[in-house]
């Protein structure tokens, strides 16, 4: 389908495309932000914690006279488990690797050999070869991994493009690329640590121009005071959780548990009520426990953080998310939840490809104050891809088209609040938009 539209799109006689695309326009935005954020790690957290959200942040803990008193008591003298810590700390002094390669662009002088050959006097992606590989020669790697990074791929999806296997010994290589990315440029590594902290904690992101994404399910997790979430376990429980939710970190959503039943439909035992915290059954079994079958929910293979009614929950065995019909923002509603790793990567990605199309929008605005431009040059815009603007123009008009357009770039320096990478605008030209 996206072949056909290549070939569609076509002008008529006289007319040619003129695409204005932002070069490297998802990792510009990225160097961007993480060159500007005003916060340290510990501070911006601080700051999601006792700034006011709406909806609330874990409104279950004005249930609680005091909830961390609460997690304090129910603490399992026998767990012997540790935090999880991914990357470095943010901080806005430390050195912005990645928005210094890209300033560089406009600092560096070309050298004679460059000038005489008539090549481009920077690339970026030599500049991410170079750090990273210590050689120009791995440029090709250097792009995707650089691309592969921003898309927040997985080790196994950057071995399936560079290798085009997802074998072992292949993996691993990937992930030492990645690794090396990170080595090579610590400020990504750590803003990207920030911003999957605060996606645990919110479920949400936003651009550079205050544009939100979040993901449904995660911020049910984290805003409503009482919901059920759908937890499996592998060749063991499938269970609905009524939960109210206390904290969340990179692993797992702490909560009160209120009751448990099983979800397997294919079970005997399908709706049966196996926990509640205010019931008992007689007998040997401790409060809240309905039955005596061997369930991992009772009896994990190792010993939990907290003792029933809390539990830590782990994102990775969360698998649907529903809330209470009762709820006074998402009234019975239901989503899908395909673990926090593959959210953080989405929400991650969100805040280069969401800038970028901020940055085109900003293009379209710098166009539209030219009054009257559009109609003088006889152009129309006739597509917008990604990180591209598309004009038809007449044959005669398109050199003056091409040097009002490429002005841009000194026009949209300064629009973007705290933007301080700067912006590179390349201009194609074809008939049609497969041969740009």
């Amino acid at each position: 389908m996206e072949d056909c539209f290549f070939l569609v799109l076509v002008v008529g006689p006289g007319h040619v495309l003129v695409a204005v695309d932002v070069a490297q326009a998802d990792i510009r935005v990225l160097a961007a932000m993480a060159e500007s954020f005003p916060f340290s790690t510990g501070t911006h957290l601080w700051r999601i914690n006792k700034l006011k959200h709406d909806p609330a942040l874990f409104p279950a803990r004005q249930l609680f006279t005091n909830w961390r008193v609460l997690l304090k008591d129910h603490r399992n003298p026998h767990y012997m488990g540790g935090s999880q810590k991914l990357g470095p700390a943010y901080s806005p002094k430390m050195k912005k690797v990645l928005a210094e390669a890209f300033q560089s662009e406009t600092n560096r002088v070309p050298t004679k050999t460059e000038r005489r050959a008539g090549k481009t006097p920077w690339d970026f992606y030599n500049e991410v070869a170079v750090k990273v590989f210590g050689s120009v020669k791995s440029r090709k790697i250097a792009k995707i991994l650089a691309l592969s990074t921003v898309n927040g791929k997985t080790a196994k999806g950057l071995a399936d493009d560079l290798f085009g296997s997802t074998a072992k010994a292949d993996v691993a290589k990937a992930k030492q690329y990645i690794q090396s990315f990170y080595a090579a440029f610590p400020d990504v590594d750590a803003f990207k640590t920030l911003i999957t902290e605060q996606i645990a904690r919110t479920g949400m992101v936003e651009t550079f121009g205050g544009r939100p994404r979040a993901s449904l399910g995660h911020r049910w997790m984290v805003t409503e005071p009482e919901l059920e979430i759908r937890v499996t376990y592998a060749r063991s429980d499938d269970l609905w959780l009524r939960v109210r939710p206390l904290k969340a970190s990179l692993r797992c959503l702490t909560c009160y548990v209120v009751s448990a039943e099983v979800a397997d439909d294919d079970s005997p035992f399908f709706t049966n009520l196996i926990y509640h915290h205010e019931k008992e059954r007689p007998g040997m079994l401790p409060k809240g426990r309905l039955s005596d079958l061997p369930y991992r929910f009772f009896n994990p293979p190792q010993a939990m953080m907290y003792c029933l009614p809390i539990r830590n929950v782990s994102w990775r065995s969360i698998r649907a998310v529903r809330t209470l019909p009762e709820s006074a923002n998402y009234p019975g509603e239901f989503s899908l939840y395909r673990g926090f790793d593959k959210i953080a990567r989405q929400l991650f990605n969100h805040i280069a490809q969401g800038g970028t199309a901020d940055v085109v929008k900003l293009m379209m605005l710098e166009v539209c104050k030219h009054g009257g431009v559009c109609e003088r040059y006889n152009a129309r815009i006739v597509n917008v891809v990604h990180d591209e603007l598309v004009f038809e123009v007449p044959e005669m008009s398109r050199q003056k088209w091409c040097a009002f357009m490429s002005e841009l770039r000194e026009a949209l320096g300064e629009d973007p609040p705290g933007f301080k990478v700067p912006i590179k605008i390349e201009v194609k030209i074809a008939r049609k938009f497969g041969e740009m």
